[in-house]
């Protein structure tokens, strides 16, 4: 019985893994840093630039080691490498331990490209001592019983266990204590959330409940404080609460604010779908849409944005 849920754990896995990889956009960054002997390292395709208006500071010649290591050999961009350091999830001067991970990982049969998923979305792994942390905590690792407990749990919220939400499920679970877990339920319900509406939320959006209390609350003040919203409306679009704070709801959070004061949206407009929008698309349809008002909202836009960098440039840990 073990066996057969073992090769169905792993099956979901990789289906899981294979479907984010199709997905994932892997941007290079020229770097004078010699590369590293990894078995990780490839030659990633440069993909186009997202569209953005405003484009943060020129990329220094010289980067920390780490930040070297993650741009050559997982094909992060300068700005997010530079951000996982600031943020003190990577912080080693030698390859010695991030290549034991990576070799951790090749041992227990994960092929490359999940490997670079998964740094990708946690880089603070490469400083783990995968032998005394790995094993004990990460979801992919879990013992069989947990593994059962966890099974069974999600299916018992109603998720497909062939889907790749039920990943998404799992993962969230088994990433998040119970205490943790009952906290974050308590403090969505602390914003007019009931029991049911998180449940709902959390099979829509299961990763939602990776995101960090102290983010929630600040996601949940300016939504609810600062505009003036339902918070329920975020129960539609629970993904929300994932994305960046600083870079992403508070920019568009204001634009349609303004919108909404200056009577140029309907009153009964939903709320969160702005907040799906590619930048690109969302500039074209709440910005530059309105020919009167396009520069006094680019202006709010663009002022957000540019300070969101200077705090991350300086080295200001964003919440998760």
């Amino acid at each position: 019985m073990s066996h057969l849920i073992l090769t169905t754990f792993r099956t979901m896995l990789k289906k899981w893994f294979l479907s984010n990889n199709a997905v994932l956009c892997f941007i290079t960054t020229k770097s004078t840093t010699p590369k590293f002997n990894n078995p990780l390292l490839h030659q990633f395709p440069i993909s186009p630039r997202r569209f953005c208006t405003i484009t943060a500071t020129s990329e220094s010649n010289t980067h920390p080691f780490s930040v070297s290591y993650l741009i050559n050999n997982f094909g992060f961009s300068h700005e997010s490498a530079l951000k996982a350091f600031n943020n003190k999830q990577v912080r080693f001067n030698t390859p010695d331990n991030a290549d034991s991970v990576i070799t951790f990982f090749q041992n227990h049969g994960f092929p490359n490209s999940n490997i670079r998923i998964i740094i990708q979305k946690a880089p603070w792994l490469l400083s783990s001592q995968p032998h005394k942390r790995l094993i004990r905590s990460r979801p992919f690792l879990i013992c069989s019983k947990d593994l059962i407990n966890s099974l069974e749990e999600i299916k018992g919220l109603g998720f497909d266990p062939s889907t790749t939400t039920f990943g998404y499920a799992l993962l969230a679970n088994n990433c998040t204590s119970k205490k943790l877990w009952d906290e974050k339920v308590d403090v969505l319900k602390k914003w007019g959330w009931s029991d049911e509406d998180v449940i709902r939320a959390f099979r829509c959006h299961p990763d939602m409940m990776l995101t960090s209390i102290e983010k929630i609350n600040l996601v949940m003040s300016f939504w609810v404080n600062q505009l003036g919203w339902d918070s329920l409306a975020l129960t539609k679009r629970p993904h929300i609460l994932t994305h960046s704070l600083e870079k992403w709801i508070v920019p568009r959070g204001l634009v349609v604010q303004f919108l909404l004061m200056k009577g140029l949206r309907k009153k009964n407009a939903s709320l969160v779908t702005p907040f799906r929008y590619s930048e690109k698309l969302f500039l074209e349809k709440f910005v530059f849409s309105f020919k009167e008002e396009s520069d006094y909202l680019l202006k709010i836009y663009e002022e957000k944005i540019k300070l969101a960098y200077t705090m991350e440039n300086n080295g200001m840990p964003f919440p998760n």
